[in-house]
């Protein structure tokens, strides 16, 4: 009786050692990734420009933070309240309010609730305004660039996924068991799918100039309880903007405490670094195919 003749390896490397070979290019894969969009994160900024407390906010927090921070502002005028998180008009706003302090004052005058305040259709002109600034001063990064980042930038992991499946489908014509491989191509696969998905606003050149904004005003840290009496409006919203909505606690405790309830937690600088590169620990388990081959095909070690 005689043996069945065992197939050649499939491509000429064998299974265990080209798992070995394609753990090394997934990492490497990450590391390139890594760097390249950590270099198109890179951006620039306007010399000369500085963005305003509600711009400060959008960048650091995004749309509620803005809000949040026209809201502290209008408070520490005592033109707004706020009872069981519904907001009340209690005074005039300002002479020549920005766009987004103006519409949420109006918001306030019919009676607008706190919560989801930013998802208002009436503050979305504001926003979208404080978003395109910031795109065109290089705060923020175009949608361009950030398609850039998310294709160019997570190429070379693409690349090793692209890898595995030409393998898995050449080992499986090649009647070799892919198990493993099957299971680690799914977990670069994984990683791809998260640098694509994670791809931020942010610049880098932005959060520089952000640090280099909260160091000088950190007087205005929430940390050192600033009197919001001494600062002023422009104080009170430049605090949010900078260190986040738990400043509302330094301009008005009270009202902080209304606002959380319906907003949820409010507490904590929103800051937020770009996501210029990522990493991720991938084990690889060893297989035992000795002998006889349990994985089977004769040796072909699961990796086709």
């Amino acid at each position: 009786m005689t043996s069945p003749v065992l197939a050649a390896d499939t491509w000429g490397i064998s299974g265990p050692r080209f798992l070995l070979y394609f753990a090394v290019a997934a990492l490497v894969s990450f590391f390139l990734s890594g760097f390249i969009r950590r270099a198109l994160y890179r951006g620039s900024v306007r010399p000369g420009w500085e963005p305003n407390a509600e711009q400060l906010a959008y960048f650091s927090g995004g749309a509620r933070q803005a809000v949040l921070a026209a809201l502290a502002g209008l408070r520490a005028d005592q033109a707004v309240s706020s009872v069981g998180g519904r907001l009340t008009v209690t005074g005039r706003v300002s002479p020549a309010p920005s766009q987004l302090t103006w519409a949420v004052y109006q918001a306030a005058e019919r009676g607008a609730r706190a919560r989801g305040l930013e998802n208002d259709p009436t503050l979305r002109p504001a926003l979208n305004d404080l978003r395109d600034v910031l795109r065109s001063q290089g705060w923020l990064l175009s949608s361009r660039q950030k398609l850039m980042i998310a294709l160019v930038g997570t190429l070379p992991v693409i690349a090793v996924v692209v890898l595995g499946l030409a393998r898995i489908q050449a080992g499986l014509a090649n009647h070799k068991s892919v198990g493993l491989l099957i299971a680690l191509t799914a977990v670069v696969g994984v990683v791809a799918f998260i640098l694509v998905l994670g791809t931020g606003d942010e610049s880098r050149a932005g959060n520089r100039q952000l640090e280099v904004m909260r160091s000088r005003y950190h007087h205005l840290n929430p940390g050192w309880n600033p009197s919001m009496a001494t600062y002023g409006a422009t104080g009170a919203a430049l605090s949010v903007g900078l260190f986040g909505a738990g400043a509302l606690w330094a301009a008005d405790p009270a009202f902080a405490t209304d606002v959380e309830r319906m907003y949820g937690s409010t507490g904590g600088s929103s800051s937020s670094g770009s996501s210029c590169s990522s990493g991720s620990s991938c084990s690889s388990s060893s297989s035992s195919c000795g002998g006889g081959s349990s994985c089977g095909g004769g040796g072909g070690g699961c990796g086709g």
